[in-house]
């Protein structure tokens, strides 16, 4: 026989023993508790016995915590990711953005006419430039209306708390 099941265990031959690993191991559920939701069906010892030879909780935490981690870190690299293309758009907005300023303030100081396709791609490069550089400081938890949103909240969570207290 496997590691994992035994012919004679309860909880190992039990319809429901699928749930009742769940209940324990991801719900947290106590052994009694669980005898309880079985009605007797198995006590509290075989359950706990079933726990101790039939699953390996250590072996299946790891497994958890690997999978934990993988995604973790998969939505790290993303985030990452994500900020290194904001990092790119802010750089070439940024450049064009001060090109076309140069180009800009050269006509002006030559005495000569500014045209509208090089005044409104100035406009709409320094306007991508503002708001990619909000949408990075939003990505990063650092814009004021965040903040102004967080301490909204703790002082909403505040004033909760010492209502429940009174």
């Amino acid at each position: 026989m496997p590691a994992g099941y035994s012919t004679r265990c309860k909880v190992c031959n039990h319809p429901r023993r699928a749930e009742i690993e769940k209940w324990h191991l991801d719900d947290g559920v106590t052994y009694r508790e669980i005898e309880r939701r079985l009605e007797g069906a198995a006590s509290h010892v075989a359950i706990r016995r079933h726990f101790l030879e039939h699953c390996n909780v250590q072996e299946e935490a790891v497994v958890r915590y690997r999978a934990a981690q993988e995604r973790f870190e998969e939505q790290v690299a993303k985030r990452l990711t994500d900020l290194e293309r904001l990092d790119d758009s802010i750089d070439r907005a940024h450049r064009l953005s001060k090109t076309a300023g140069e180009a800009i303030e050269q006509l002006v100081r030559n005495g000569g006419k500014l045209p509208k396709t090089l005044v409104d791609l100035y406009a709409s490069a320094s306007a991508e430039l503002r708001q990619t550089k909000k949408t990075k400081m939003e990505a990063l938890g650092e814009d004021p209306e965040g903040k102004k949103a967080e301490a909204v909240q703790s002082l909403v969570d505040l004033l909760l708390a010492a209502g429940e207290e009174a």
